[in-house]
């Protein structure tokens, strides 16, 4: 039997691993899709991963949108609370520390010394503004709505940081240095 028929098989309780020649359960056991466990294997792990770190991005900057959503969607989908694929381990909030430093280098790069002395003030301003109020009124929210302190202020931080979500777009549309920019962003 082909490994389709074997595998057709399988997904309607015909066959048993047993049946299945010698490499298909250590591939079906590795990704264990079947079982929804996350993977534990390392190199199937890598594999996911560098796979969704190079597809998710391309796929939705041909959607037009930002490749950095694509990659927070992905990690969404295949997590813990999506697909199960992948479990928060060491591994995952390493990579995704790195990648969030990695986020703010590219936006320190792109800072102009000499553009923010010029806006400091308006930068000051509206960076505070902008962070003060979405945090103020997400906290209220949070707490009106039954939650605690600690969720509410978690919540509200989430709203209120923003800024690294515009980076790549502005950077491709090439107007990091138009003034308005300068002064929103603090660069």
């Amino acid at each position: 039997m082909s490994l389709m028929i074997h595998l057709n098989a399988l997904f309607l309780g015909h066959l048993s691993l047993g049946h299945l020649p010698s490499s298909v359960p250590s591939l079906i056991s590795a990704f264990d899709f079947f079982n929804h466990q996350p993977i534990k294997d390392p190199v199937t792990m890598f594999l996911v991963l560098v796979g969704v770190m190079l597809v998710a991005p391309l796929l939705f900057e041909r959607l037009g949108l930002p490749g950095i959503v694509g990659l927070i969607l992905a990690g969404v989908v295949i997590g813990p609370h999506g697909l199960g694929l992948l479990e928060r381990d060491q591994t995952i909030v390493l990579l995704g520390t790195v990648g969030l430093l990695f986020l703010m280098f590219l936006g320190g790069l792109e800072t102009s010394l000499d553009d923010l002395k010029k806006n400091a003030g308006a930068a000051m301003g509206f960076g505070l503004m902008t962070f003060l109020l979405p945090m103020a009124l997400g906290t209220g929210a949070m707490l009106l709505a039954g939650y605690g302190l600690l969720a509410a202020v978690l919540v509200a931080s989430c709203l209120a940081s923003h800024t690294l979500l515009a980076l790549p777009v502005l950077n491709r549309l090439g107007i990091m240095k138009a003034p308005p920019i300068t002064a929103t962003l603090g660069r």
